[in-house]
């Protein structure tokens, strides 16, 4: 489920849903995004920094294609470190 109830799940047809994958990337994280702009395009790039951020900072495999607890823990931490909750 991409809106609604229930628990999401990432699309990469999604392009409100990449934005702000893209957004966390730049803002939260400070890695750059497709061709460093939030263009709303999940390509290469954008996946490859999602995983970067999923290993560098959590200590997990893959993507956040990869599994939906993978998209979960992407989002959490992007909040709590956003907010200032907890830096990694």
């Amino acid at each position: 489920m991409v809106s609604g109830s229930g628990t999401s799940v990432f699309a990469t047809s999604s392009t409100t849903q990449t934005k702000m994958v893209q957004a966390c990337l730049h803002y939260i994280w400070n890695r750059a995004a497709e061709t460093g702009s939030i263009d709303g395009g999940f390509g290469p790039m954008t996946k490859g920094q999602t995983k970067w951020v999923l290993a560098t900072k959590l200590g997990k495999t893959g993507d956040i294609t990869t599994s939906n607890q993978n998209w979960h823990s992407f989002l959490a931490a992007s909040m709590l470190n956003g907010l200032g909750v907890r830096t990694y």
